[in-house]
């Protein structure tokens, strides 16, 4: 009968080990790198949520005024005062708020921009011509008389 095992020489012992050792060393690095990304990814949309409700909070405010400005943000303040981030742990600091508003032209502060495209017919139907129709009973083909 033939031994099922056969004889390991001495330096043949401990590779798994070393293998399992390896293996298990890349496998914590990639999950380590995984809970970093998922966690830079979930503070990045809770700061752009942050960013939605404060100008919209602050676009509320604005009346075209410098009054509503200054109310703007203070809109924006409040807001970074009763938002918080982390999991719901920490409050977004005041200071670390930069607020910009969009500047109108400088001439006429209030109207509109100029349009790009010149107006004028961009359809321009082609009546059918009198003759033989290709297809007599479509609508719009004309019989010849």
């Amino acid at each position: 009968m033939t031994n099922r095992y056969p004889i390991r020489h001495r330096r043949e012992r401990g590779f798994t080990l070393m293998a399992v050792a390896a293996s298990l060393l890349a496998i914590m690095g990639m999950a380590g790198l995984a809970i970093d990304l998922g966690r830079i990814y979930y503070v990045k949309s809770e700061m752009q949520a942050f960013c939605d409700i404060a100008a919209l909070n602050a676009a509320i405010q604005l009346d075209g005024t410098s009054a509503g400005i200054t109310a703007a943000n203070a809109a924006v303040s409040s807001t970074a005062g009763t938002m918080k981030w982390d999991i719901g742990t920490k409050t977004i600091a005041s200071n670390d708020i930069v607020v910009n508003f969009a500047q109108g032209q400088t001439a006429e502060p209030n109207t509109a921009d100029p349009p790009i495209r010149q107006p004028g017919p961009r359809i321009q139907r082609i009546p059918p011509t009198t003759g033989s129709c290709k297809w007599p009973r479509l609508s719009g083909c004309l019989s010849p008389s």
